[in-house]
């Protein structure tokens, strides 16, 4: 189990390094999950991409990659919390306000401007951090509960290898969290 952990967690980290360098970072890009440490092969985004509807899709969604690239740490700790065991209860606030600021986060997500090359990451992202804050909801009912550790423990990552062929395309369509002189 901690081998499929360490692998899901390298694709976590290949994903949220993808996230860094669009947006404008110069972060190391850890092997993917294939261990080939090459950005999974992307369908070629339309050369016709409009570059304003790209500016503005980047405008509305690099500043929620670091939300997210932010907010990632915090996730960290509560898996590693439900690994160690012990009394969850002491973890009530803080699964409350990441399930909090991943509800704003989705919210924002929802507003960000449609751009086709960029739709399907904003989807899976949006997808992914709902099915994490109905887990850390779920988990919050009952921190008493015998599994509670355990479902900590097994939430779900950010990250995943379709996230990063849709980070590829979008980026490849355009997206660039960078800043523009």
């Amino acid at each position: 189990m901690r081998t499929f952990r360490r692998s899901v967690a390298r694709s976590s980290v290949a994903a949220l390094s993808l996230l860094l360098v669009a947006c404008g970072t110069t972060a190391p890009i850890s092997p993917s999950a294939s261990g080939t440490g090459a950005p999974a092969p992307v369908a070629s985004a339309s050369a016709s991409a409009d570059p304003a509807a790209a500016a503005a899709y980047g405008r509305a969604i690099c500043p929620l990659f670091e939300r997210i690239v932010e907010l990632d740490p915090r996730l960290a700790a509560i898996r590693a919390a439900g690994e160690e065991g012990g009394d969850m209860t002491v973890y009530e606030d803080e699964l409350a306000a990441v399930a909090d600021e991943l509800r704003d986060i989705v919210n924002a997500l929802n507003d960000v401007p449609n751009w086709g090359p960029g739709r399907r990451l904003q989807l899976e992202i949006m997808g992914t951090l709902h099915l994490i804050r109905a887990e850390l909801l779920t988990i919050n009912e009952d921190l008493t509960a015998l599994d509670a550790a355990d479902a900590m423990a097994a939430l779900p990552y950010i990250a995943s290898e379709t996230m990063d062929r849709e980070m590829a395309r979008a980026v490849e369509g355009g997206l660039s969290c960078g800043t523009e002189e």
